[in-house]
């Protein structure tokens, strides 16, 4: 039998010990959470991603836009219009170019805009899209074909008693229905109207087909702002016009259920022209034609800056 010896360090607590043995598990309890949430994300997030999966190119990067509701007429629909030098006016702006040549042998004249769900921002792309297209000198018309939960008299700040549904029906003509916006010359405007009980049947009846011929002969570019694809109505006018561009927010829209309308679109034979990435954060650097990609001209060539200065005002600040 020996006497014991006395310890010279303490068996408990060991602090140090404790704490790497703490964040080697913390480390690995994050690093799983983070794969898992990883993995279960099955939103499409990148221009490759939107590529790969739905086998169209991007056409389009639109900002995120912010309504102001202390300026008067600051609607998210006329952005462009507002603000014609802003960022988002450039990325717009880029996207009618990238129509023009998407079909350089078979013009476009009758476009649809659609997206996968709600809140996607179809009807501000839409909107956005005919201004610009009327700011290059074409002659260009708007018409809201969503029938169901109509969004362009809101855009544009316009009445809906008489619209599309009421020429359709034969209650009126086209002259009747036929509106302006004043801030931008050859933009027309035709809104949805009386909201009908059966649109789809009255989407796909020939009266439908030929209004969209007397649009045509009448203007250079027609735009139809359309309900989403969780309903029938997209794919029956989609068949009817020249091209199809498929809006949805990247981070946001889900691949699955991205990708079963555009199967829908094609297997029906409609031209999908490409697809909008729409309300991008200013954080996203990879997007060509996003916010941070004209961010070093923004401060010069903004229509107004934050401080409500005019886009004069900031240049000559900067050459100070």
């Amino acid at each position: 039998v020996e006497t014991a010896v006395k310890p010279s360090v303490p068996i408990s607590p060991k602090p140090s010990q404790t704490a790497l043995l703490g964040a080697a598990i913390g480390l690995f309890v994050v690093a799983a959470l983070v794969f898992l949430i990883e993995f279960l994300d099955d939103t499409l997030k990148t221009p490759d991603e939107i590529k790969d999966v739905l086998d169209v190119p991007v056409i389009g990067f639109i900002g995120d836009l912010k309504h102001n509701g202390k300026k008067n007429g600051d609607a998210l629909g006329v952005y462009v219009a507002k603000n014609p030098r802003s960022p988002v006016a450039e990325a717009f702006r880029s996207l009618r170019t990238n129509l023009e040549y998407s079909s350089v042998d078979d013009p476009v004249k009758t476009l649809l805009v659609t997206s996968s769900g709600e809140a996607e921002g179809k009807s501000t792309v839409a909107a956005n899209l005919a201004i610009v297209e009327a700011q290059s000198g074409k002659a260009v018309v708007i018409v809201d074909a969503d029938l169901r939960r109509p969004k362009v008299h809101v855009q544009f700040n316009k009445p809906n008693r008489m619209g599309l549904s009421d020429v359709v029906t034969g209650k009126l003509n086209l002259d009747d229905v036929l509106k302006t916006y004043d801030q931008v010359a050859n933009l027309s405007i035709i809104t949805c109207g009386t909201i009908p009980p059966n649109p789809s049947e009255l989407l796909g009846s020939e009266r439908m087909s030929q209004t969209l011929k007397d649009l045509e002969n009448r203007f250079d570019v027609v735009i139809l702002d359309t309900s989403p694809m969780i309903v029938s109505d997209p794919q029956i006018l989609s068949s009817k016009v020249d091209g199809v561009i498929y809006v949805l927010v990247p981070g946001q829209t889900r691949a699955i259920t991205a990708m079963r309308p555009i199967e829908e679109l094609k297997r029906i034979g409609s031209k999908v022209l490409g697809v909008v990435a729409n309300k991008i954060p200013k954080n996203r650097d990879y997007y060509y034609g996003g916010y941070n990609y004209y961010s070093p001209y923004s401060n010069h060539y903004s229509y107004h800056n934050e401080s409500g200065t005019s886009s004069s005002e900031s240049e000559s600040e900067a050459k100070k």
